[in-house]
């Protein structure tokens, strides 16, 4: 139980110091954001959403905004065109 107490405190820790929360954790982007700037519903949208959602986690974006605008580049990078 100790060793468990220890790996927690390390890991809260962790958390504080990259300042992840479930904020943080939570998609900036959404579906209907996507929609909003003409993305057709269907899988290739939900791989978009997945990309941008591991990109903001990584730090490349910190806003909704700036993942909005950084779907058309994922688009185009994965499938060669515009989910439009």
């Amino acid at each position: 139980i100790e060793k468990l107490d220890d790996i927690a405190s390390w890991l809260m820790a962790t958390f504080r110091e990259y300042k992840i929360s479930r904020e943080t954790l939570r998609p900036l982007v959404q579906g209907r954001d996507l929609l909003g700037i003409g993305f057709v519903p269907g899988p290739d949208m939900g791989r978009v959403l997945k990309e941008l959602h591991g990109m903001q986690i990584d730090g490349v974006f910190e806003t909704r905004e700036q993942g909005v605008e950084m779907a058309r580049e994922v688009s185009l990078r994965l499938f060669g065109r515009e989910v439009c």
